[in-house]
């Protein structure tokens, strides 16, 4: 196709666009409306029978765009009857024509709430214009033998745009002396005079924004009019005595019951949910203070079984000997993707109910089970363990009862509350208290505010025994110990032990400085995880440097049993992270990012739901990954900012390995394969190695500016 032919269809599907559209889409200039009153002039009169003739002139400024009809709504609530409306525009009397629509035309209706609404019509107009709508409005005076009453809203609220100015005319059959007249105005400011002997009272308004209303009162003696109390005066009267009442004593009960949920809750916690004060036991423990499994400190100190606790478990059976771990990697092209195999070892290892509940779900009759096997499966044991953690504190005299069914109890009766307060407020607003005494909403309001205070206080209502209390401050002072521990000792002396800390310090939440501590100062790879890249046979004891028999520092290996007792498991040769590091270029840093990200990865594939599913979450240890999502990772930065940049070296690097073409399908081809799955990927480009660049050769500012 040439380029003029190209060029000419385009204008064509332009120009055929343009044709299709252009009915439906005015221009900004069609669609923009406005106006405003110059005057809005009312006058009002008594008539001898006690009916009211209103007058209502408008003198509008349509500024912008045209109209072609107007509208009046006139509340009935404190009338019983409007007749005779007649519409007048710019001197030419509208005709009374229902449905019509015509210009020149009105028609009445009935409106949402009652109201007797004027619709009239006019040509498309713009600028200035005067329309004067007049009607009858019976039974709208009040009658009282000190004196009746006028009270007329003569300005409306029920308006799109402003008023600049606004007269008010009350005009009385007689004239009753200036001493016998009362004259006053609501809503918006206004000022009022009476003329006449008596006989007129007029109130002048500036400007009155959209929105604003002024209702005007007058009284005069009674006997000037005929008439008789209309049926809607007594309610109003009784509106009028009880509101006040009502006002007072819904607020008060609103505010009492507000504030007493406030102080009540706080009552609550302090004398049922707080803990026995304990004094502090240490400013820190460098050892456990007793012998409770990390998963029942992790709920013991926050009161919670998490998904931290299953995880700190899965990682104390491994240390125990039950399973061990392995990273698995699988290489097409450019690409590897991660997972995380876990082997059962020893199933007798696990001895607790929640270990054996958490063997049983991880492997069923299983010996191996991948991490990415549980994805969207392993949920549905959560519920169990969490309740099984819960029942281990309470066997350990940790607790008098389930923390989570105390949580329960303070939940249902702040939802009960919740739900008094939106069932009371429906109900006042059907009955009418609403309409009668707006504080009504009140007493809702305070049973709400009580309501929601016992669903935050509730909470924290489980309530720990006195050994849970003293227990609790023990553990927090080994928490102190493991988040600072590069300042409370040698971790040089500490790091041949320290993977027996390392669940503990994820059911404290602090794993990640832990590992990465350890990992500066070259600490052994614990024997039950398998970085990847390690292609030795694991068993259960330290891998690496020997700190006994004839091994110097970190010069010698050391063989090491398997905790089960069978086997070869260990390896030899020279020893450390350091020198695995060095023999297989898999960096120090990735080795520790990749046992955080197996840890962040089980804790966000145990919490992972099916699509359908209304639950999940997942839970972060802390850095490293991002649990099993997809990713990039390139010379040890992780994580998506880099993923176009790390993409499109590859396609670079594409014409490096043979053919752009071939290259180029094969490379699509292996990356929507990836990406279609739930896999870690790893980058793996020649020239960008894991590892490489100065942040390795700097001291451990370098080293920690390269792995954040």
């Amino acid at each position: 196709m040439t380029s003029t032919l190209r060029r000419l269809l385009a204008l064509f599907v332009l120009a055929l666009v343009a044709v299709v559209t252009a009915p439906t889409t005015p221009s900004v200039a069609q669609n923009e409306k406005s106006l405003y009153w110059e005057h809005f002039d009312v006058t009002i009169d008594v008539l001898d029978d006690g009916d009211l003739r209103v007058t209502e002139r408008n003198d509008i400024n349509f500024t912008s765009g045209t109209f072609t009809f107007g509208y009046r709504e006139i509340p009935t609530n404190r009338v019983t009857g409007i007749t005779d409306v007649t519409v007048v525009g710019d001197g030419r009397r509208f005709d009374q024509d229902q449905g019509s629509r015509r210009p020149y035309t009105f028609y009445r209706y009935r409106g949402d709430n009652g109201e007797a609404g004027i619709r009239y019509y006019f040509p498309q107009t713009s600028g200035r214009h005067t329309f004067i709508l007049s009607y009858i409005a019976q039974g709208a005076l009040r009658y009282y033998s000190g004196g009746d009453q006028l009270w007329w809203k003569a300005v409306y609220a029920d308006r799109p745009a402003r008023v600049e100015a606004s007269t008010i005319t009350v005009n009385l059959p007689g004239a009753v002396g200036e001493a016998n007249l009362k004259a006053a105005s609501y809503g918006e400011p206004a000022t009022s005079r009476i003329v006449g002997a008596g006989r007129q009272v007029t109130f002048t308004a500036g400007e009155i924004p959209a929105g604003r209303e002024i209702e005007v009162r007058v009284q005069f003696p009674h006997g000037i009019v005929s008439g008789r109390a209309p049926a809607w005066q007594a309610a109003e009267d009784r509106r009028a005595t009880l509101t006040p009442v009502l006002n007072l004593l819904f607020g008060a009960l609103g505010l009492l019951v507000g504030v007493g949920g406030l102080v009540g809750s706080y009552v609550l916690w302090y004398t049922r949910g707080r803990d026995v004060p304990v004094a502090l036991q240490a400013e820190y423990l460098s050892e456990p203070p007793d012998d409770l499994p990390p998963g029942v400190v992790g709920t013991l100190l926050d009161e919670k079984a998490d998904t931290k606790d299953i995880i700190a478990t899965l990682v104390d059976l491994a240390r125990r000997g039950a399973i061990r771990m392995e990273e698995q990697t699988k290489s097409v092209f450019l690409f590897r993707s991660s997972d995380y195999s876990f082997y059962l070892e020893d199933r007798s290892k696990a001895t607790r109910p929640f270990e054996q509940t958490l063997i049983r779900e991880l492997f069923g009759s299983f010996n191996h089970r991948d991490l990415s096997d549980l994805k969207q499966k392993f949920y549905r044991a959560i519920p169990g363990l969490q309740s099984e953690l819960y029942e281990a504190t309470v066997d350990a005299g940790l607790f008098p009862k389930s923390p989570q069914s105390a949580r329960t109890v303070w939940r249902i009766i702040g939802f009960m509350l919740l739900g008094a307060a939106v069932g009371g407020g429906f109900l006042a607003g059907a009955v009418g208290l609403v309409d009668l005494a707006g504080a009504t909403l009140c007493l809702p309001a305070g049973l709400a505010l009580a309501g929601i205070a016992l669903l935050v206080v509730g909470q924290v209502m489980p309530r720990k025994t006195a050994r849970g209390a003293e227990a609790a401050s023990k553990w927090r002072a080994f928490e102190r110990y493991l988040r600072n521990i590069d300042r409370y000792g040698d971790l040089e002396r500490k790091k041949e032990i320290w993977d027996q800390y390392l669940a503990y310090a994820i059911a404290l939440g602090v794993e990640r400085d832990y590992i990465r501590k350890f990992a500066r100062v070259d600490a052994p790879v614990p024997a039950w995880y398998g970085p990847y890249g390690w292609h030795a046979p694991y068993g259960y004891g330290y891998y690496g440097s020997s700190t006994g028999g004839s091994g110097t520092g970190g010069g010698g290996g050391r063989r090491v049993e398997s905790g089960s007792g069978s086997g070869d498991h260990g390896w030899q040769g020279p020893g450390g992270l350091q020198g695995a590091s060095d023999r297989m270029s898999v960096g120090l840093q990735n080795m520790s990012d990749g046992l955080i990200n197996m840890i962040n990865s089980a804790g966000t594939t145990f919490t992972s739901t099916p699509p359908s599913s209304s639950s999940g979450g997942g839970w972060s240890g802390g850095g490293g990954g991002g649990g099993d999502d997809r990713h990039l990772v390139a010379g040890g930065h992780e994580g998506g900012a880099g993923l176009v940049g790390e993409v499109e070296d590859a396609v670079d690097h594409l014409g490096l390995v043979g053919g752009e073409d071939a290259g180029a399908g094969a490379f699509a081809g292996e990356v929507e394969e990836f990406l279609a799955g739930d896999e870690q990927l790893v980058l793996d480009v020649p020239g960008v190695v894991a590892g490489e660049g100065p942040a390795q050769e700097g001291g451990d500012d370098d080293a920690e500016g390269a792995e954040e």
